[in-house]
């Protein structure tokens, strides 16, 4: 009877492992996912403020391309074929 007792007991114990080891690794698997969606809208949210940027610039090409204002059409044209070549964050960058 003795006997029963230790082996019931060390199967619950080797449960427990099995249980924690379990919750570890799914603990581990939901951490590095939520990583990975962070970092992927972090990336979405640097691409639409790029966007953002081009189409602020874009929307500045007529007063910029007036001569009464000061402005050059030649070289506002030069800047939307520019924008209009490049993807949104070259564009960004090149007005930095």
């Amino acid at each position: 009877m003795r006997t029963t007792g230790i082996v019931n007991m060390k199967r619950s114990k080797v449960l427990v492992l099995v249980v924690a080891l379990i919750l570890t690794v799914s603990a581990i698997t939901a951490v590095w996912l939520l990583v990975g969606k962070a970092s992927s809208s972090r990336v979405a949210q640097l691409q639409a403020a790029s966007v953002r940027i081009s189409l602020d610039d874009l929307q500045t090409a007529p007063f910029n391309a007036d001569p009464a204002a000061g402005g050059s059409p030649t070289a506002s044209l030069a800047r939307i074929r520019a924008d209009d070549g490049a993807s949104p964050c070259q564009a960004a960058s090149r007005r930095a």
